[in-house]
């Protein structure tokens, strides 16, 4: 899932337990119902997270938090997860159907070199010190306004218009 440019969007409605948590939670952006519930089962039946699980999580809501909720196989609900840092957003039931149409329209209008590179480079990020990814960010930074979709923006900025985006 890291290798894939595109940004991923997990849309959660329901229980998302084991496995199918971690999978959830390694996407780029996840939001889910505010019924919907998060749960580290893996204790349960004498197992450790998989899927990425041992890593992803503490990072997103830190080690005490991380070791509590896989030890003790407790759900954590949407508000929760949301309030933690687990899940980018809880939406309404009753509304979240459209509300994730909605957030999955604004990504696919977004210039895609761009949200390419915000993924590669906040996943870079785990890896190196600060001074490493400031200079990651220069030489991104330096390609990125480069392209068609930077002038593009740039105009449409000045001229008061919505962009279109080509991907170049």
């Amino acid at each position: 899932m890291k290798s894939i440019r595109t940004p991923i969007v997990c849309a959660v409605n329901g229980v998302a337990a084991g496995a199918g948590a971690n999978i959830a939670l390694n996407c780029d952006i996840v939001v889910a119902t505010e019924s919907a519930k998060f749960i580290q089962s893996f204790s349960q039946v004498g197992l450790i997270p998989d899927c990425n699980g041992t890593w992803i999580l503490p990072k997103l809501i830190g080690l005490a938090r991380a070791k509590a909720i896989t030890m003790l196989a407790e759900p954590v609900t949407a508000t929760q997860a949301c309030e933690w840092g687990m899940i980018y957003a809880s939406y309404a039931d009753e509304t979240y159907f459209d509300d994730v149409k909605n957030l999955v329209n604004k990504i696919a209008n977004r210039p895609t070199l761009a949200m390419s590179n915000i993924k590669e480079m906040m996943d870079l990020s785990y890896q190196s010190t600060y001074d490493q990814q400031l200079d990651n960010e220069r030489d991104v930074q330096r390609l990125m306004g480069l392209t068609h979709d930077f002038k593009e923006g740039v105009d449409a900025f000045k001229e008061k218009r919505k962009p279109e985006f080509k991907g170049k």
